[in-house]
């Protein structure tokens, strides 16, 4: 092994080891991930990949994260922790990648990777990002340089797996494939003979090719994801430059790696383009490691330490955003795109399982429906509860189809109301970090802090709940109290009132005789 080799595998691995003491110290987990580990859980314990038990809704669009940790649930490591320690794994695994692919060279695109702020963020969050970055770099570095049939072989295994964990994968292996022209058959052979069972499963069991997430997210809005875009070039400009070096090499020289990479990574801009998204970089991260190696492959190779150094340098000193950051409690972001992680500090995480074991502990043996937004599901997640994601549907049928609301941000589009809530059996929504507008008969407190709003007041649960000591108001007896005086009320305020009695009890209650005085007084 000569010199320059010697150096280039120690930066590498020095890299690598900066880039991973730096993910873990950014440890965080996102609010969503919750959704695939609670579908993980449910497999494992013999439910199926359902979100709740009985409703074949495909609410994930990482399937392979999702059973990568089922896996490790199943011998009863904690999803949180494995996630972070499987997403740094590939981030370390994407370096190794970036650094070893020609031997001896400078590893200019591995050190952009250990470099840059958000790769390393989203090593963890719980979410599969990494892993399909890795897989993504690894289609294109494989299609890059395939020419025997094994070869083309593996590009079709690891689009196939690309695939399974994101949707985008599946225009990232056709892009691959169709770069071999007829070599490229045998990628489409074998990414079928893993995606084909996949879909015909999924088609069996849920009963639609697309998940639901599809309907719930699959709006467009190109003002938005422009937006989305320009705050990742203002804070990653370096990066972006690998789009001209991509173009510049692809004309000059027409080789299959240039070509590729403009390829791929033009199309995840154009998807991102056409959706946004509400986490600052989230969606932009797995093109970067190929717009890196656009980069280093149009750099010239005998000043490659001066090139690490100032493309290093230039990647952590582009300007930040600030917008999309906040040190609140309540982070508004910028036109809704904001620091995810400065959502969910340590304290909230640890309260949502606290709250959550309370809930599951009271609840237990209860058929409780509640509906969940978004910071909740971490709580449902512990709680163990029926739950309605009732922001845009992610894990419901109906409400991913209702039509998003006109300047709605970014992955929230779709609102529901409480009225909805009552016809789909929704009988709470927590108070977990939000904020609601409760009259004193919808008050639900389970002690220790944890309080909620009732959307109707179902005997059958509120009953055994209060023997298990939840608060809630006493509402047949305030019902027979107000009827005791029914008589000193106007037409108007017993109108009003009988109208939410109506919604709120009499709908869910089978309770004639405290309703037909208001029938009688009202002349129905």
């Amino acid at each position: 092994m000569d010199r320059r080799t010697q150096l280039s595998a120690l930066v590498t691995v020095l890299a690598a080891g900066w880039g991973v003491w730096r993910a873990q110290s950014e440890t965080w987990v996102c609010d969503d991930a919750f959704i695939s580990f609670r579908y993980a859980r449910n497999l494992v314990e013999g439910h199926g990949l359902v979100f709740n038990v009985g409703e074949n809704v495909e609410g994930y669009t990482n399937f392979l994260w999702t059973l990568i940790v089922a896996a490790g649930m199943a011998v009863g490591l904690d999803p949180v922790a494995f996630s972070a320690v499987a997403g740094i794994a590939a981030y370390a695994g994407l370096i190794a990648l970036l650094g070893l692919r020609r031997g001896g060279a400078w590893p200019i695109a591995a050190l952009g990777v250990a470099l840059h702020y958000h790769l390393q963020l989203y090593a963890t969050s719980g979410l599969e990002t990494m892993l399909f970055t890795l897989l993504v770099t690894a289609s294109v570095l494989q299609a890059g340089r395939a020419e025997t049939r094994n070869g083309w072989l593996g590009v079709g295994v690891l689009g196939a797996l690309a695939t399974l964990t994101r949707p985008e994968g599946a225009a990232v292996l056709l892009l691959c494939a169709l770069s071999g022209r007829k070599k490229g058959a045998w990628a489409l052979a074998s990414s079928a003979a893993i995606g084909l069972p996949w879909v015909l499963w999924k088609l069996s069991f849920y009963g639609e090719l697309l998940p639901n997430t599809w309907y719930a997210k699959g709006g467009s809005d190109w003002a938005y994801g422009l937006y989305y875009l320009k705050l990742y070039t203002q804070a990653y400009w370096p990066v972006m430059l690998g789009f001209v070096a991509a173009a510049v090499a692809a004309w000059r020289t027409r080789e299959r790696l240039p070509l590729l990479i403009l390829a791929v990574a033009g199309v995840l801009v154009l998807h991102i383009a056409r959706v946004g998204d509400f986490m600052f970089t989230r969606f932009c991260l797995p093109f970067t490691p190929l717009l890196l190696v656009a980069l280093e492959e149009a750099l010239p190779k005998r000043l490659g330490p001066l090139w690490m150094a100032l493309l290093g340098t230039a990647i952590v000193m582009s300007p930040y955003p600030d917008e999309v950051r906040s040190t609140g409690d309540q982070p508004e972001g910028l036109r809704g795109v904001v620091e995810e992680k400065d959502w969910y500090p340590e304290r909230w995480v640890l309260e949502a399982e606290r709250q959550g074991r309370v809930l599951a502990e009271k609840t237990e043996g209860l058929d409780l429906h509640a509906a969940y937004y978004g910071t909740q599901a971490m709580l449902v997640y512990h709680g163990r509860v029926k739950a309605l994601e009732a922001h845009v549907g992610l894990t419901d049928y109906e409400v991913a189809r209702m039509r998003p609301q006109e300047d709605a941000r970014a992955g929230h589009g779709q609102k529901t109301n409480v009225g909805y809530l009552r016809s789909r059996g929704v009988d709470v929504i927590f108070n977990y970090r939000l904020q609601q507008n409760v009259n004193d008969l919808e008050v639900i407190d389970f002690g220790d802090g944890i309080t909620g709003r009732l959307v109707v007041w179902r005997p059958e649960l509120l009953v055994p709940l209060s023997e298990r000591g939840v608060q809630v108001v006493n509402v047949p007896g305030y019902i027979d109290g107000y009827i005791a005086i029914l008589d000193s009320f106007s037409d108007e305020q017993v109108e009003a009132d009988f109208a939410f009695f109506e919604k709120f009890y009499f709908s869910v209650a089978d309770d004639p005789e405290r309703r037909q005085p208001f029938l009688d007084r009202l002349g129905r």
